[in-house]
């Protein structure tokens, strides 16, 4: 994190649990961008991932996710993009570095509620470079020992 990343704000790591695995999150804010980097337990990178909001996506990124949606549920509301940035340790700092992305696998992980005619959910869906999706998981949230009024 200190070889690439020099002028992050308000670093919160985090351990991440799902039913595949367990990693640790590190999530922070660098020159107006909030990034989320993830390391498996034993420490090796695993992504970078970048918040983006939807007019930020290209168009037929859009295109192809909104076709997605639109075939799959009666109404969605995405929750979160993030641009994830895969590769190996050296590509991805050099991405870091110079922004160039020719080297490191580009995909897209959205939040989003999905809602058909007999249930709404919160998913997660990872759509390829083209906005193709590749994966699609139901998020479950923990259960909260707080009351609400």
């Amino acid at each position: 994190m200190e070889e690439v990343f020099d002028q992050k704000k308000k670093l919160k790591w985090y351990f991440e649990t799902s039913a595949e695995s367990h990693s640790y999150e590190a999530k922070f804010h660098q020159k107006k961008k909030k990034y989320s980097v993830e390391f498996s337990k034993d420490g090796t990178l695993e992504d970078i991932e970048v918040i983006v909001h939807w007019r930020k996506l290209p168009v037929e990124v859009k295109q192809n996710i909104s076709k997605y949606f639109s075939e799959q549920f009666l109404k969605t509301k995405i929750r979160k993009i993030q641009i994830q940035y895969t590769g190996s340790d050296e590509n991805l700092k050099n991405w870091i570095v110079s922004k160039k992305s020719d080297a490191v696998e580009i995909k897209y992980e959205v939040e989003f509620y999905g809602k058909t005619s007999s249930e709404k959910k919160l998913w997660e869906g990872l759509f390829d470079k083209e906005g193709e999706l590749l994966m699609k998981r139901e998020i479950v949230l923990a259960p909260s020992n707080n009351l609400f009024f």
